[in-house]
This record gives structure tokens, C-alpha cells and sequence, in this order.
């Protein structure tokens, strides 16, 4: 998943951020912002027809495509989150169709292959679980994005604070790498550190929220 404009310049965080980080309040933001999960049938339409209609409304939008080939050649792959292939495709292996879609959508996607013989109910199963993988990495790397986003404006605002209460004060000047700071990919590999560390724990970790909202 791209979450760094390649335009943008990378910044650089004092070592006490990392203890304001408010994880619940990123995790409540995240959940507020939940859409939809996509998911998009690729084959037969009357198996899709019979198969959307079992997923639950509220939480997933199914969609169909007759092919793999129109699919990308249509760009109907976009904004889709879970793909299920209704048959076989001659043409890919269905790993080999992940890549190819993963490589397009540029982010976390996951790929079915379904047949008749499997009963509806593993098919939600197995929808729900995909789901609930796709959904907690984005919500690692989205929440990640928002601390980082809200320290960079927290920083901003001290350093304008300093210079109106100081105006001949150096301590507004760009923060320099010294032992006492983080460059901005450290810092998000630590938030992406504690909320797997979290997500591994206890049940009532602070990403189980997370997994609540997801499931909602």
C-alpha cells in the first residue's frame, strides 16, 4: 500500500512523541471512517447473482465481472478490496491472479476461488476472513498515517508557539537527527511495531476495538 506522496518532504520526530501517541483515539477515528468492503465476482453471473445475495448488505458491496481480462482492462479492479473467482481461470493460477491484481490495486487485496461443491456459509467464512486481513492491515497503515499526520501538526503548532512567545529564540528551527529523534520511517515502523504488538496480545488488546469495528 502507498501511503507516502513521493513529493513530500519526510519529517523528523523528537523521541517524546512516541509517548503522546493516543492509539484508542486513532483506532475510534479509523472506525468512523469505515466503509464498505468491495467485493467483486469474476465468472459466472448467475453463481454471482446467487452468491451476493448472501453476504450481508450493511457491511459488503458486491460487485460482477465476467473476466479477468475486463476486469483489468476496465479498471473495475479499482477500489475493490476482496476478489472471488466463481471458476478456475485457463489462463492463471490463482495465486498468480493475486500478484497481478495486487501489483494494479497497489494495496492489501485478497483473492477466492470458489467452486459449487464448497456450501454458502464457507463462502461468507471465507469472505469474512479475507476481509478481516485485508481490513487490519489497512487499518495498521491508515492509523499510522493519522498519528503521523496529528504529531506533524502538534510539532507545527509548538514551534509557532515558541516563536510568538520567543521571537529571538533558536528553538523554532527545524529539528536536526540526533539521538533524540526519529526519522519519520522509523517512527512509523514503531506505531506498525506496537499495533502488532497489540494485535498479537491479550484479547482485550487495544486492536480488538479494531476487529469489533471491522466485523460490525
Amino acid at each position: 500500500m502507498k501511503i507516502i506522496p513521493q513529493d513530500r518532504i519526510q519529517s523528523v520526530f523528537p523521541k517524546s512523541c512516541l509517548e503522546n501517541i493516543n492509539f484508542s483515539d486513532a483506532i475510534d477515528r479509523y472506525g468512523r471512517d469505515k466503509t464498505k468492503t468491495n467485493v467483486t465476482f469474476i465468472g459466472s453471473e448467475p453463481v454471482f447473482e446467487r452468491l451476493s445475495e448472501i453476504l450481508p448488505s450493511p457491511t459488503f458491496e458486491p460487485r460482477f465481472c465476467p473476466s479477468l481480462n475486463l476486469l483489468i482492462r476496465s479498471g473495475l479492479y479499482q477500489n475493490s478490496d476482496i476478489f472471488v473467482l466463481t471458476e478456475p481461470l485457463h489462463v492463471a493460477e490463482t495465486k498468480d491472479v493475486g500478484r497481478i491484481l495486487s501489483s494494479r490495486c497497489q494495496k492489501k487485496i485478497k483473492v477466492i476461488l470458489w467452486d459449487d461443491e464448497k456450501s454458502d456459509d464457507g463462502l461468507t467464512l471465507a469472505i469474512v476472513d479475507a476481509t478481516e486481513e485485508v481490513e487490519l492491515f489497512n487499518a495498521k497503515e491508515s492509523i499510522a498515517e493519522d498519528i503521523i499526520k496529528r504529531s506533524q501538526d502538534a510539532l507545527s503548532k509548538e514551534k509557532y508557539d515558541e516563536l510568538d512567545q520567543h521571537p529571538e529564540s533558536e528553538s523554532h528551527r527545524s529539528i536536526g537527527r540526533d539521538m533524540d529523534t526519529l526519522d519519520e520511517e522509523e517512527f512509523r515502523e514503531f506505531i506498525r511495531i506496537k499495533l502488532e504488538n497489540h494485535l498479537n496480545s491479550s484479547p482485550d488488546s487495544i486492536l480488538s476495538e479494531a476487529i469489533d469495528i471491522i466485523k460490525s
